[in-house]
């Protein structure tokens, strides 16, 4: 975003602040930050899994598939390659999503951590961080809140104020029920 356009959203997001809380806020851009989650039940994107639909059991299950669906000796051979040989791709696919994950430090300086239960606050928080491009963070002593930010107004996506509100811990920001979400180095800094 460039220097001016990023001041001119700074300033409506004051101004919403100033507007609905009645006192002066911080706020920073989340811009195109991305959300891990270590969440039980949803991938890493976030996207909810299902337990009770065939195949979403990850490609594990899809390497022992062969092998449980075998009947006789000469089948169970075969399924028994053919899982060794799913297994070496599924390694090898491992090693190289590790290998670019390690030289992509781009990525990794924009990317926020989720942890927590599902229904839990700070994962709702990133539900709502995740929807949108152009969300601020905005927070006060007592509130915080996530806004959606367009020239001429700002449409909130996510609010919490006493308790639903999180402490800001460093770099991460933790609710009272245990979920937590570590945000990348200088974020809060503004």
């Amino acid at each position: 975003m460039k220097p001016e356009i990023a001041a001119r959203r700074a300033a409506e997001v004051a101004e919403w602040a100033h507007r609905e809380w009645g006192q002066d806020a911080r706020a920073v851009p989340l811009g195109e930050m991305r959300f891990r989650y270590h969440v039980h039940g949803r991938r890493v994107d976030g996207s909810a899994r299902n337990p009770d639909q065939p195949g979403s059991g990850g490609a594990e299950e899809m390497v022992a598939a062969p092998l449980g669906e075998a009947t006789g000796l000469g089948e169970l051979l075969v399924a028994a390659v053919v899982s060794a040989l799913l297994w070496v791709l599924l390694l090898g696919a491992r090693l190289v999503w590790l290998l670019l994950r390690l030289v992509s430090r781009q990525a990794a300086r924009r990317t926020a951590t989720v942890l927590g239960r599902s229904r839990q606050l700070g994962v709702r928080f990133a539900d709502a961080a995740n929807r949108q491009d152009d969300v601020w963070l905005v927070w006060t002593g007592q509130r915080m809140a996530l806004l959606h930010v367009r020239p001429k107004w700002c449409q909130p996506l996510w609010q919490g104020e006493g308790e639903s509100a999180p402490r800001i811990e460093r770099r991460a920001l933790r609710w009272a029920d245990g979920s937590r979400v570590r945000l990348p180095a200088g974020t809060l800094d503004g």
